[in-house]
């Protein structure tokens, strides 16, 4: 299953007129010389910005789903479980815990 490029605007915050527009993230790394990271956390999230530019895009973006582990987490938490008796329960370091819950669901 291949998947559709995804196309890129980048917009200054000093001049909003100055706009690029890219066919894809990977032409907005390659071309533009943005951190692909930094770009989807901004298509994400509008109010980001990344080496001084806004970035969005055209394309319907899919929510990144959360792990099997991760709704465990939250799930016991919601419970009002302990970090540590998280932990004990699905027998994994309170760290990781820390970890899950750092992120919402």
């Amino acid at each position: 299953m291949s998947r559709r490029p995804t196309p890129v605007t980048a917009t200054s915050v000093k001049n909003p007129d100055e706009v690029h527009h890219f066919k894809s993230l990977k032409d907005a790394v390659i071309v533009g010389g943005f951190n692909q990271t930094s770009v989807s956390r901004c298509l994400r999230n509008p109010k980001l910005t990344h080496c001084g530019y806004l970035f969005s895009t055209t394309a319907e973006l899919t929510k990144p789903r959360a792990s099997a582990r991760h709704e465990q987490i939250h799930a016991l938490a919601e419970k009002g479980y302990s970090f540590s008796l998280i932990a004990l329960e699905l027998g994994i370091a309170r760290s990781t815990v820390c970890y899950h819950m750092r992120a919402p669901l």
